[in-house]
């Protein structure tokens, strides 16, 4: 919590530096951007409006880097991951792979990949920045096992 506190006072005194230095832009560049996912992301992320959501939903299945998972930060990914049923009802097994890139809610993605028993096998884009959310819809072929009882 302190890293936090202090990550965000210091990005804070840097953008009143800058405020104070004269220079305007009516547009923020790609530095400015890179800052402000960096300060949601460090803040825990942003709600999405459901227009937005709409938006990347529409975009492709469930899971995929265009519409990825959105979970509150890693054990809402793991609690995520745990809760996936493979179509026998068994757990998949399941790891995760690393980040995958820029996710369409303005963070970034991590990739998880899955295998069930007799040989099903897939990936799962997860946005952990968003506060709260816990998706109740698993990708097309699976289910999602309640997680009450996970």
């Amino acid at each position: 919590m302190a890293i936090r506190r202090v990550l965000t006072l210091g990005m804070a005194l840097t953008a009143l530096a800058s405020c104070a230095s004269g220079e305007r832009s009516l547009e923020a560049g790609p530095a400015e951007e890179e800052s402000a996912v960096l300060t949601m992301m460090m803040m825990g992320g942003a709600k999405a409006s459901d227009a937005q959501v709409a938006a990347i939903e529409a975009r492709g299945p469930l899971g995929s880097l265009a519409n990825p998972v959105r979970a509150h930060m890693p054990q809402g990914q793991r609690s995520y991951m745990r809760s996936l049923r493979c179509p026998g009802g068994a757990a998949p097994e399941s790891s995760r792979i690393g980040a995958a890139g820029p996710s369409p809610y303005g963070g970034i993605t991590d990739v998880y990949e899955w295998s069930c028993p007799g040989g099903a096998e897939g990936e799962v884009h997860i946005d952990m920045y968003h506060p709260d959310h816990v998706e109740t819809r698993a990708p097309d072929g699976q289910a999602l096992h309640s997680r009450n009882e996970v």
